[in-house]
């Protein structure tokens, strides 16, 4: 079949008949998903010339496929791209029509992509030292930029592509590049400042805007300070423009709020001097469940704003909390929200440690209940019933282990003795089912080993030999998973530390 299209590319490579030019590169791209990088890799080397050489070709459509061409052999062969030979002309292809520019940008986008080492979202320390496109950073960055100022940017959606690009060009980029990043993001608030000239129903260019700060604010981190003030200002006022389009709706926009989000990241507790503004469009958003991405967003946000916060998060627990209580007992509020609400409660629990206390009782009732849902209850071999049902039981463990460490660093175990039994009940009732998933089973293994830690002797004396706890051991060590195997020997070599000490008494 390849063969087969590459006879037919071949042949029409060069027609005279730009319809043919554009049908034989519109296939030769179209084969790049499938085949191996080995077996393409011959043919790629061999045919780059002459792509990179037709971006020169007179007919825009052929330009336009050939961009695209290029797009997919960096996405599917990432490993056969000659950055170096290509980067330059990228660069200077930005400046062709929109329609062609726009498929550059795109490009560009999955080019850094690609770069290996970049996954996750790099961040410092985890970026890689430098990568094949650091060398182009600067050139390709102000390309960019000269691209979303074009006056015909409107056309074909080439500035959003552009901002996208620069985006993902920043976000992967290495570390040799962070030192261009500070004019970069004063350059962005520039951006960001002249943009509320024109503000349409969904503040979208201000959303791309947000999007490439958030890439330099979590590149940036600490290194953010200087202009800290100046991105929370733009962040806060684009939430308030968004409400304004939107008619004084209580609504939040969500770019704004993963920039907000990011600056937490990278400042921690410095973030607490934007909190008394922020909190009020964190509510907004925590509350408007009607729109499910940014309820959740904000959901995760409030985990984001405890490793942040710290303790000082306690000044609005009341306020947040009786938000998620209400969520939860919600019968519209999406199901993905009210499993992201479980995490929620670990979050809180090991920011505020102690002063926890008050709100244990009813927290716990809640995780009692989410927890006692079953498999059974949903529709029969429904494969999104169950990934709710392991996201909902992750996030109910997951809190369990955040309120026990919460408690535990401020002498306050005590207090959770009397919810050790539900706990236990609730692993051996997911130990028993057919398909818990690996990150359910690390969830549980890790809950018992902290249980074990805190009540020592007593505890491993009462399940040291029960049969669900050995056979979640069991399974744990035969998982394919190596962080889940470590956790279930760690485990195991709790289990018979304390026995031992606690059959000698």
């Amino acid at each position: 079949y390849v063969d087969l299209v590459l006879a037919f590319v071949g042949a029409n490579f060069e027609n005279p008949d730009w319809k043919y030019r554009e049908a034989a590169v519109l296939a030769y791209g179209s084969v790049m998903e499938g085949p191996s990088s080995e077996k393409m890799r011959p043919m790629v080397m061999t045919s780059y010339p002459r792509l990179v050489a037709a971006m020169n070709d007179k007919s825009v459509a052929v330009r336009d496929t050939i961009a695209w061409t290029l797009g997919r052999i960096a996405q599917f062969h990432p490993t056969i791209v000659p950055v170096r030979e290509l980067t330059p002309v990228l660069g200077e292809k930005l400046r062709d029509v929109p329609r062609v520019a726009a498929n550059i940008c795109w490009v560009v986008e999955v080019l850094a992509e690609s770069q290996p080492g970049s996954t996750p979202p790099a961040q410092l320390g985890q970026a890689p030292a430098t990568t094949a496109l650091s060398e182009f950073f600067t050139s390709l960055a102000q390309r960019l930029l000269e691209v979303v100022a074009r006056p015909d940017a409107d056309e074909r959606k080439l500035r959003m592509a552009g901002y996208s690009a620069l985006s993902a060009l920043i976000s992967k980029s290495g570390n040799d590049c962070l030192q261009h990043m500070q004019p970069l993001t004063e350059e962005m608030l520039n951006h960001l400042s002249n943009s509320f000239k024109i503000v349409d129903r969904d503040c979208e260019l201000q959303g791309y805007i947000c999007g490439v700060l958030t890439a330099l604010v979590q590149r940036l981190r600490d290194r953010i300070a200087p202009v800290v003030e100046h991105v929370m200002e733009g962040a806060v006022k684009v939430m308030t423009a968004y409400q304004q389009v939107r008619g004084g709706a209580q609504v939040l926009h969500e770019e704004a709020l993963l920039l907000a989000a990011a600056v937490a990241q990278s400042i921690g507790r410095g973030f607490e001097r934007f909190m008394p503004v922020f909190a009020t469009h964190l509510k907004v958003g925590l509350q408007n469940y009607e729109e499910e991405t940014v309820c959740l967003m904000a959901t995760g946000v409030v985990g984001d704003l405890c490793r942040a916060l710290e303790g000082t998060i306690i000044t609005y627990c009341d306020t947040i909390l009786t938000i998620l209580y209400t969520n939860l007992q919600h019968t519209a509020v999406d199901r993905k929200i009210k499993a992201a609400i479980m995490t929620c409660f670990g979050d809180i629990a090991l920011a505020i440690s102690g002063e926890f206390e008050k709100y244990l009782s009813p927290v716990m009732q809640m995780l009692r209940e989410a927890s006692s849902t079953r498999l059974a209850d949903g529709p029969p071999n429904d494969e999104e019933w169950v990934e709710y049902l392991n996201s909902l039981r992750e996030g109910v463990l997951e809190a369990y282990t955040g309120i026990i460490h919460g408690l535990r660093e401020s002498s306050k175990l005590h207090l959770f003795k009397e919810h050790v039994d539900s706990v236990l009940h609730f692993v051996k009732e997911i130990s028993e089912e057919p398909s818990p998933s690996d990150a359910v089973m690390k969830a549980a293994v890790c809950v018992i080993g902290d249980l074990i830690i805190a009540f020592q002797g007593e505890l491993t004396h009462y399940v040291g030999q029960a049969p669900f706890l050995v056979k979640l051991v069991e399974f744990a060590i035969r998982s394919q998973d190596p962080g889940i195997r470590n956790t279930a020997n760690w485990l195991q070599s709790l289990l018979q530390k304390y026995g031992a000490a606690a059959a000698q008494r």
